[in-house]
C-alpha cells in the first residue's frame, strides 16, 4: 500500500504553489492497483468534473483529478506506471454570463426582469467557474433595493390619493340652496 500527499507545503508527494491549493489537501492511497482519494480541502477536489469534499472517494487511473479547479493530477506521479499519459486540462467555459450582465442592466430599467436574469445568471456563474459572479450578485441586490423602493412610492402614492379623495367625500354634488 503506497499513500502519495498532495498540497501546497513542501514535502508533500506532489506539491503546488497555487494558494488556492490547502496546505493538506489529499491524498491518494494506491493497494493492490486499486486508488482512493482522501479529500482533507477547505473547498474539495474535482473527480471527473464531480466534487469530493471531506471524504474518500474512489477512482482510477486516467480520471481527471483537479485541485483548487486548476490543478490536474498527473499520473505519472502516482505509483510507477508511465503507461498513461498525463490527462489535458479541462477546458474553462468560454464566453460571458450573458444573464447576470443582462440582471444587473436591467436591474436599472425593469427591476423584476433584473431580478430574474440576475437569478439565472448566478446559477449560471456556478457552472461556469464562478465567471461574473458578483455582476449577477449586484444586480441581484440592485433589484431587490428598486423593487422595495417602488412598493414605498407606491404605497405612498396610494395613501395620498386615498386622503385627498376622503377630502372631497364632505361634499355632496345635489346639495344646491
Amino acid at each position: 500500500m503506497n499513500t502519495y500527499t498532495i498540497g501546497r507545503r513542501p514535502g508533500k508527494t506532489i506539491c503546488y504553489s497555487n494558494p488556492e491549493v490547502s496546505n493538506d489537501h489529499a491524498e491518494i492511497v494506491e493497494n493492490n492497483g486499486t486508488y482512493t482519494l482522501i479529500d482533507h480541502s477547505t473547498n474539495g477536489t474535482l473527480v471527473n468534473g464531480n466534487r469530493v469534499h471531506n471524504a474518500s472517494f474512489p477512482i482510477n487511473r486516467g480520471d481527471i483529478i483537479m485541485f483548487a479547479g486548476r490543478e490536474v493530477l498527473n499520473w505519472n506521479m502516482i505509483g510507477g506506471g508511465t503507461s498513461e499519459p498525463a490527462p489535458a486540462a479541462p477546458q474553462q467555459p468560454s464566453g460571458a454570463n450573458v444573464f447576470a450582465i443582462l440582471g444587473f442592466i436591467f436591474a436599472f430599467v425593469l427591476s423584476p426582469l433584473g431580478l430574474i436574469f440576475s437569478i439565472i445568471g448566478l446559477s449560471k456563474a456556478k457552472k461556469m467557474g464562478g465567471k461574473q459572479k458578483g455582476l449577477a450578485i449586484a444586480g441581484l441586490i440592485i433589484s431587490i433595493i428598486s423593487i422595495v423602493i417602488w412598493i414605498i412610492y407606491f404605497t405612498v402614492i396610494a395613501s395620498a390619493i386615498g386622503a385627498i379623495g376622503g377630502a372631497f367625500d364632505g361634499f355632496d354634488s345635489y346639495d344646491y340652496y
